[in-house]
């Protein structure tokens, strides 16, 4: 549902990804939709399967497809439920070294090296249904940095180091569990205000960066 509101889309989000209304992992391999926008050209988001998915779990796909979508993206959203989870943090610190390695040989067969993980790339961490919702988003931010400072641990450093790291929290869209199994249907009326005004910040934050990313390409792909 995150991913709809961050193109701009409204109920019954005609266009966009499938969304799914539990636990379980929804999304299979890579979806990929396609948004014009004014002053920035055609956006490509691109929706993968969660990491430590089931399907993941089956098929050990997850981690090919979270570094080809690394590689070619010019900003990463990665969504986390809850809280922030140490377990991914280090997934991350190994994947993003595994796409850097095949950005080498990429680059050796002649495939310009700007066009693949430039530096410096922007990357969201998307907090959903925190245990306590704060909009300033302070705690979290001190636990994300708590995650990038992990004494002793430099791929984590490297992390840290070589992306620009952003944190926005969202919180639930109802707190009626009688709506969840159709939130893709309701009208923004009926989600809670925070919900919205906080998906709509997110998407003007990471558009933001997208208009500063690549400049020399039309497209701009996200995670």
């Amino acid at each position: 549902l995150v991913l709809n509101r961050l193109m701009g889309l409204k109920a019954p989000y005609a266009g966009g990804f499938g969304v799914g209304h539990g636990q379980r992992t929804f999304t299979r391999g890579v979806e990929i939709c396609a948004e014009e926008v004014d002053g920035l050209g055609t956006v490509v988001w691109m929706d993968t399967e969660g990491l430590f998915s089931s399907e993941d779990a089956r098929s050990a796909y997850g981690p090919k497809i979270f570094s080809l979508a690394l590689l070619f993206s010019s900003s990463i959203l990665l969504n986390s439920v809850k809280v922030l989870n140490d377990q991914f943090f280090a997934f991350f610190a190994e994947q993003q070294q595994v796409t850097r390695v095949l950005k080498q040989g990429l680059a050796a067969q002649g495939l310009p090296q700007e066009a693949l993980l430039p530096g410096n790339l922007s990357l969201f961490w998307v907090l959903q249904q925190p245990i306590h919702f704060d909009g300033s988003g302070n705690q979290s931010r001190a636990q994300l940095e708590t995650f990038l400072t992990l004494p002793g641990d430099e791929s984590r450093a490297r992390v840290r180091r070589d992306f620009k790291h952003m944190l926005h929290e969202v919180p639930a869209a109802s707190h009626d569990i009688r709506t969840w199994g159709r939130l893709d249907a309701l009208p923004d009326e009926e989600l809670l205000p925070d919900y919205v005004q906080s998906t709509a910040a997110l998407r003007s934050a990471f558009l933001d960066q997208l208009r500063a990313a690549r400049p020399m390409q039309a497209a701009g792909v996200a995670v």
